[in-house]
Order: C-alpha cells, then structure tokens, then sequence
C-alpha cells in the first residue's frame, strides 16, 4: 500500500512524500499542476491510455485536472518519491 506523509499543505502548494516497499496503487485528480519525482526505485503512471515508468532520478509534470494512477515499478526494490500540486 502507498503510505502517504504530508509534509507541507498551504494555498499555494501541497506536498506529499511516498514510501512504497510491495505491490501497491493509488488513483487520484491532480489539484493543480503537479510534479511527481521518484528518488529511489520506480513507479508507474497511467494517464487515461498513457502509460510512463519512471526511474529514480526523473519526474513527471501534470497540468491540473488530470486523473492518474500511480502503482509500484516491477522492480522489488522500495520506492520513495514526492509529489507537489500547485
């Protein structure tokens, strides 16, 4: 499962950091644009048919309103990542 920590919420931006070590998804809308960054392992998005992995070190930019998915990358390895809605 995504365990999900806020780490910072005020009107102009929403901060939240993830920590993923199993199989595990989570959908939502963004609120603003959004920057999802993966700092260690992978995840992988879904955009309506648009599929992404993402690698530790890359990001992925979001324009407001978009619905997405995000699940755990094949890899075994734990994943870390942030997100930030603007």
């Amino acid at each position: 499962m995504f365990r999900i920590n806020y780490h910072r919420q005020s009107p102009e931006a929403i901060v939240r950091r993830s920590r993923v070590k199993r199989a595990a998804t989570f959908s939502g809308v963004t609120q603003g644009v959004a920057v999802k960054y993966v700092g260690r392992g992978q995840e992988r998005y879904t955009m309506g048919e648009d599929r992404l992995l993402l690698d530790a070190g890359e990001f992925l930019l979001l324009p407001a309103g978009t619905a997405y998915g995000a699940s755990h990358g094949p890899s075994n390895r734990a994943t870390t990542g942030v997100c930030i809605d603007f």
